[in-house]
């Protein structure tokens, strides 16, 4: 800050700019000379074999030119102060000559009551050429007073990359460097100090992070494995560096979207065993699959791919990625020495975010959360409205508009156990609500849709309370107190049969089944009389007509539909409702045909053939598409095969 310091400044910049232009002249001039060459031969060789006046008077003018190009090359001081791209500069600095320079330099160095210190660090990273060259420039301007160099390195491999065989590279060293000093080893204690803090840091900046860390599981699996990566703080810094950047990947907007203690064990394979990281990204299926999923594959295959993960780790650390892989996996700790787990640990590895579970474990390997998958703050927040019904309604719509709300529902049966008993009505009430609206078929011929979720959602809690009067009482207040008929008819429909087959561990108690198939049935009527297109146009028709005629009046169910099909377009409705898909094999065939049918034998259970086929003539097929085009084909195709004496078959 002195006047004196910053004079000094000064005139090391005017001798620097005044060596740097000095090599990007010399350097551009050396790099010019080929081209000018080759310029001078062509023009030459086209002039020699050209009879005409402008062809040779033409290649003399060139020749001239770049005669001059050269001349300028040599001699222009315009010219040279612009390749040095620096011509203000350079002129200035031509002012003094270089000892000049270096004699004011010198003089100025004296003056001051400090040393100037110079660092270079990472030494160590320069080739042998860029050492010699950097080496050099030190020796030829330690002769200044008050000028010190400070070089950091280590020193095996600088002295290796020094030695020419003539001479040793610490030797080479000797005569440069004075005094030397030996950085002391830091201690491992202050190297997991410096790491736990940064660690620290990067968690207190989101709330999110900290509920997600279980502190005990990050002690067994660090002191356990971890621990061995990080010997100096060169590795603190080198795992930072990159671990915070994937933690801002992860953020949800109500929770972190893995497990924290898990993520932070594959970054530290990634950075610092990236053979065995590669290996277990490869092999899901084995590491988070049960036993029972891996009998295709067999014990010994799961052995030898952990053998082989292990064996790819680097000398030394074997052991601390067994144990590694223990802690991550304890799918597959049977197959190292340790204890096998059933299946029913994996809703609570689900809940924890853990990679041994296969819906969680790509995201550690792709390190983002894909738009079209349900993510961990879907399924907090579908959590914490289990209080309101109508907020739970309109959550799981959100998850129907981005047509996610089945593997949503799917996931969300690992938390059943988390909603708050207390929170019982709202939630029943909520899912009773939003079942009618919930697809009851998949996109596959084995698919369950959507629907068959919130109907075990109703189940499972139901069996958390263990006083069937309580449970009898809760379902009874929900269905009382909504609009919906499809969940509560499969729950129906499945105590029906437990009483059939004499089961003594049933949902409701006697009296309130009773009481619920005839309020089911008076709703069904309800909304019969009040809108006949809604309830023929319901995706479970087949079901309600079913249990309407053994549960209530047969007489005014079968009276109601032969009115409403009266209708083509509702006849059309009917007939979806009945359609089936039918599987066959052909010769040479890899995968099943699938069809649509529909069982004559069945529909006349509550109609007449002749009605539907009144009402369809009177119909214009070409108002349908889709399934109703289906229901359609199915129910000619099925009159045809009557005709022909082909009977139905299930």
């Amino acid at each position: 800050k002195s006047k004196k310091g910053k004079e000094l400044a000064a005139t090391l910049q005017r001798y620097g700019r005044y060596l740097n232009t000095g090599e990007v002249i010399a350097t551009g001039v050396s790099k010019l000379i080929p081209a000018v060459f080759i310029l001078i031969a062509l023009f030459g060789f086209g002039g020699a074999f050209s009879d005409d006046a402008w062809v040779k008077y033409v290649t003399g003018l060139l020749l001239g030119v770049v005669g001059i190009w050269i001349a300028l090359l040599k001699s222009g001081k315009d010219t040279l102060n612009s390749f040095a791209k620096n011509s203000e500069a350079t002129a200035k600095a031509q002012e003094l000559s270089l000892n000049g320079l270096r004699q004011e330099l010198k003089e100025l160095l004296e003056c001051r009551e400090n040393t100037l210190v110079v660092v270079i660090d990472d030494l160590d990273r320069l080739n042998t050429e860029q050492l010699r060259m950097m080496f050099q420039l030190i020796k030829a301007n330690s002769e200044f007073p008050n000028l010190v160099f400070w070089l950091l390195f280590q020193r095996d491999l600088v002295e290796d990359k020094m030695s020419d065989g003539r001479y040793s590279g610490r030797e080479y060293l000797e005569k440069i460097i004075q005094v030397s000093f030996n950085t002391p080893t830091i201690e491992t204690s202050q190297v997991r100090e410096v790491l736990f803090k940064k660690l620290n840091k990067i968690f207190e900046k989101n709330e999110l992070i900290e509920n997600a860390f279980n502190s005990t599981y990050w002690g067994n699996v660090f002191h356990g494995s971890l621990h061995v990566f990080f010997g100096n703080l060169r590795d603190v810094y080198r795992f930072l560096s990159s671990f915070s950047f994937y933690v801002s990947s992860f953020q949800g907007r109500s929770a972190f979207e893995v497990n924290l203690v898990d993520l932070i064990s594959i970054e530290c394979l990634r950075v610092f065993e990236p053979e065995v990281y590669d290996e277990i990204s490869r092999n899901k299926k084995i590491l988070t699959g049960t036993r029972n999923d891996r009998r295709s594959d067999g014990d010994k295959t799961v052995k030898s791919t952990l053998e082989l993960i292990i064996g790819k780790s680097s000398v030394g650390r074997e052991e601390s990625i067994r144990k590694l892989l223990i802690r991550l996996f304890p799918t597959v700790e049977w197959a190292l020495g340790g204890t096998g787990y059933s299946e029913e640990f994996n809703n609570s590895w689900f809940r924890e975010l853990r990679i041994c579970n296969g819906t969680h474990f790509n995201k550690y390997f792709s390190f983002s959360i894909q738009n079209n998958e349900v993510s961990q703050s879907d399924l907090v927040e579908l959590l914490e409205s289990t209080s309101d019904s109508e907020c739970f309604v309109k959550k799981v719509l959100s998850l129907q508009e981005r047509g996610t709300v089945k593997i949503g529902l799917e996931y969300f049966e690992a938390y059943t156990n988390k909603v708050p008993l207390e929170n019982g009505f709202e939630y029943l009430k909520g899912i009773l609500d939003i079942g009618d609206v919930l697809e009851s078929k998949g996109k596959g011929a084995f698919d369950f849709g959507a629907y068959i979720h919130a109907v075990r959602l109703t189940v499972h809690f139901l069996h958390r309370m263990e006083d069937v009067e309580q449970r009898s009482t809760l379902l009874l207040s929900c269905f009382q107190a909504t609009e919906g008929v499809s969940v509560i008819l499969h729950v129906l429909q499945a105590e029906e049969e437990r009483r059939e087959d004499k089961a003594k561990d049933t949902l409701v108690n006697d009296l309130v089944f009773s009481q619920l198939k005839k309020e089911y049935v008076s709703k069904i009527k309800e909304i019969a009389d009040s809108s006949g297109r809604q309830l023929i146009e319901h995706q479970h028709l087949d079901m309600i007509l079913y249990k309407w005629r053994n549960w209530g009046d047969e007489s005014c169910a079968l009276a109601w539909l032969k009115n409403e099909l009266k209708d083509f377009i509702n006849c059309i409705y009917f007939l979806m409702a009945f359609v089936t898909n039918r599987s066959s094999w052909g010769d040479g065939d890899h995968v099943q045909k699938l069809s649509k049918h529909i069982n004559l034998d069945t529909i006349e259970e509550y109609v007449p053939i002749e009605v539907l086929t009144e009402a369809l003539m009177e119909g214009d097929e070409l108002e349908l598409n889709g399934e109703k085009q289906d229901a359609y084909d199915a129910f000619n195709r099925a009159l045809e095969a009557r005709e022909k004496g082909v009977k139905d078959k299930w």
